[in-house]
């Protein structure tokens, strides 16, 4: 899903990322949600959120969505770039919501450039990012 507030792809094979500016909606959650459980490995999602702009909004409704969608995911690992304190304030929320609710554990890393994010992710395991993958 691609338009000029956000974007959803995969960095094949396990990689999911979204960029956005603004307020996130109900499709975007559910896409988000769609491609971690299709492309999770041994249970784990990798995401690379990319915040334009600093803030973003996760209305109630879409946080309920993303932890309906992720469901069955025991960890999702996400490199946040670009965040403000409200919205690091906000993901940790999130976080604690998934695993209560759902039993996800949802892994933050919070980091000022992709770079950065991308090799957090990729110590995590992240093959999109570099790592090598088992029994490879």
């Amino acid at each position: 899903m691609t338009d000029l507030r956000s974007e959803t792809r995969l960095d094949a094979p396990d990689l999911v990322v979204f960029g956005a500016v603004g307020e996130v909606n109900a499709a975007e959650a559910n896409e988000i949600g769609r491609l971690l459980r299709e492309h999770s490995r041994n249970d784990v999602a990798f995401l690379l959120t990319k915040i334009r702009g600093g803030s973003l909004v996760l209305p109630g409704k879409v946080r309920r969505i993303f932890v309906e969608q992720t469901r069955g995911i025991s960890v999702i690992v996400d490199a946040v770039v670009g965040a403000d304190f409200h919205v690091r304030v906000l993901g940790r929320l999130v976080a604690g919501a998934a695993r209560m609710l759902s039993g996800t554990t949802l892994r933050l890393g919070f980091f000022d450039d992709e770079h950065a994010a991308r090799t957090w992710l990729k110590e995590q395991g992240c093959i999109a990012c570099g790592a090598v993958a088992e029994g490879s």
